[in-house]
């Protein structure tokens, strides 16, 4: 096992102040959900969005636009959920997890969109 020396170390941790912002929002761990409390939602696409860590998008339902997160854009791809199928203006309805501190973020297991299941894990 490597041992690093301590300038080593301490560059490497002053590294991190150096990441995007976003980044460090856009992975905040699992553990911020409400495992206990699943959602299923149906709304209107109003956005999509396939950066890393994970691909967003827009969802408008009656109740509010909600910050859907799925999985990494390589999975949600593989998955079958494109660009050409997830399509501002385009009906959908996920399951997920809401956030416990942010109320318009839901982390989803799975999105349909014109009758086509599309699972996220």
């Amino acid at each position: 096992m490597a041992v690093l020396s301590r300038r080593s170390a301490l560059l490497l941790a002053g590294s991190a102040l150096f990441l995007p912002p976003t980044a460090a929002r856009a992975h905040h761990g699992w553990g911020g959900y409400q495992a206990d409390n699943p959602r299923e939602l149906t709304g209107v696409i109003e956005g999509m969005s396939f950066d890393w860590p994970h691909a967003e998008m827009l969802l408008r339902t009656e109740e509010r636009l909600w910050e859907v997160v799925l999985a990494p854009p390589s999975r949600t791809r593989s998955r079958g959920l494109t660009e050409e199928v997830a399509v501002v203006g385009v009906e959908a309805t996920v399951m997920g997890y809401p956030h416990r501190s942010r109320e318009e973020e839901i982390r989803v297991e799975w999105v349909a969109v014109a009758g086509t299941t599309y699972r996220m894990r």
